[in-house]
């Protein structure tokens, strides 16, 4: 969870605040379908919501809940001290890897660690 914006923090919001087993297909969604709710984050996230279960009060409650948003900075910060810049980022024995990486990439880098 690493916000940069008002939308991202929305739609990590929505997504905490799914029941648990829904976080990981939530925020699966909101990647793969980025561009389509960034043209209208609220009615987006909305949309997204409600598909995956929410009502309309409870969408409305989670973007208005403060612990939910101040569980989502202490994470943003919390990478920030390990020097995280922005996602995707990676650390694979101490060593940092950000943006996108192939599967190619990865495996030069665990293989050899594997022994």
């Amino acid at each position: 969870e690493f916000p940069h914006n008002d939308p991202a923090m929305g739609a990590f919001m929505v997504a905490r605040c799914a029941p648990k087993e829904k976080y990981f297909p939530i925020i699966d969604v909101l990647f793969k379908t980025q561009e389509q709710w960034m043209q209208n984050p609220l009615e987006g996230l909305k949309n997204i919501a409600l598909q995956s279960g929410m009502t309309q009060e409870q969408f409305t409650k989670c973007l208005q809940n403060q612990d939910v948003a101040k569980g989502i900075w202490e994470v943003r910060q919390k990478d920030e001290g390990f020097g995280v810049t922005g996602i995707p980022t990676f650390f694979i024995n101490g060593e940092r890897f950000e943006g996108e990486q192939t599967i190619e990439a990865f495996k030069g880098k665990i293989d050899p660690l594997l022994g």
